[in-house]
């Protein structure tokens, strides 16, 4: 037995006065109505209606239930639109997880934006460089790099690349000298990221480009290895030595003076991620809106410090 529909045609019978009258007003059998009605009861176990062949009337537990009846469609009706609302208006919680490679700065000063504009979301905020299952840890939605394996449970698909570029700071270039080919790097330490399927050893092989197609590779010492990017950027602003990041994280650095770039003419490559969601159920509008907000700040922050193509080959600092 459907329970909240024999309360509608309970309650519809009441207010139409009759059986005949509900049936017609909720354009089903009479039997139907009739039928539904005697299932409520005998669940219940009591007499809701007295019915003569002339009038119809509420018995007293049928007063008290109507009541209830009315108080708990009016609050499934409230909810099933609150619930509408949320999912069309911009009204209700987000829950992100996004890798540190987009840089804390971008990301809260384009969450402040949005906020600004749309006060009734609420932003959770997880920035974890790992793989991440939506579904398993309540996420709305996740970018994640490409090369992590995604769980049965969820839906990815090609978002967006971000390019990788090679910096230090002033005081580590103060002591060692900079770089003009790709092969002097071998000479220098390196902050690198520990990913997928990479052998954990002290040595690893960056391969550099530039905008003609020549390519170059180079064995590099790490003296660092991380699973995240937000330590390597740290690392490499303490002067520990030639960090591989990207773009986004490092646009304010390299504009300050903070950080600089090291071989401007060639491109140390990108980074693929994709988007990652719930595959049971549509992406919320909110959800959709947030994610956008905040992929517009990086692409201002990577055209604020040159063609995204050339990593900083345009950079004033370059």
């Amino acid at each position: 037995m459907d329970r909240l529909q024999t309360m509608k045609t309970f309650v519809r019978v009441v207010d139409e006065g009759g059986f005949a009258a509900a049936a017609r007003a909720l354009e089903v059998d009479q039997a139907l109505v009739t039928r539904q009605v005697a299932n409520l009861e005998r669940h219940l176990g009591v007499k809701l209606l007295e019915r003569t062949t002339r009038s119809m009337r509420l018995t007293e537990a049928g007063d008290t239930f109507l009541a209830r009846c009315r108080d708990i469609l009016s609050d499934v009706a409230e909810a099933e639109a609150m619930v509408s609302r949320s999912h069309q208006d911009m009204v209700g919680r987000v829950r992100l997880a996004l890798p540190t490679v987009f840089g804390m700065e971008v990301t809260a000063q384009q969450l402040t934006r949005l906020h600004e504009e749309f006060p009734d979301i609420t932003v959770e905020m997880a920035m974890l460089d790992r793989a991440v299952d939506p579904v398993a840890e309540g996420f709305d939605v996740v970018t994640m790099d490409a090369a992590f394996g995604l769980s049965a449970t969820a839906v990815a698909r090609p978002h967006l690349e971000v390019p990788l570029l090679l910096c230090a700071a002033p005081r580590y270039l103060q002591r060692h000298p900079l770089p003009t080919t790709p092969q002097q790097l071998s000479a220098h330490r390196c902050v690198a990221q520990w990913t997928p399927g990479e052998a954990d050893h002290a040595h690893e092989r960056w391969t550099l480009e530039q905008d003609d197609g020549t390519r170059e590779s180079v064995d590099v010492r790490v003296a660092l290895r991380t699973n995240t990017y937000a330590l390597s950027l740290e690392a490499v602003r303490c002067g520990l030595g030639v960090g591989r990041l990207t773009l986004p994280l490092v646009s304010d650095d390299l504009a300050t003076g903070r950080l600089v770039p090291v071989l401007p003419g060639w491109r140390a490559g990108r980074l693929s991620f994709n988007l990652v969601y719930p595959g049971r159920r549509m992406m919320p509008r909110r959800v959709r809106h947030v994610i956008d907000a905040i992929m517009a700040q990086i692409d201002e922050a990577e055209a604020a410090s040159g063609d995204p193509a050339r990593g900083p080959n345009s950079h004033p600092g370059g």
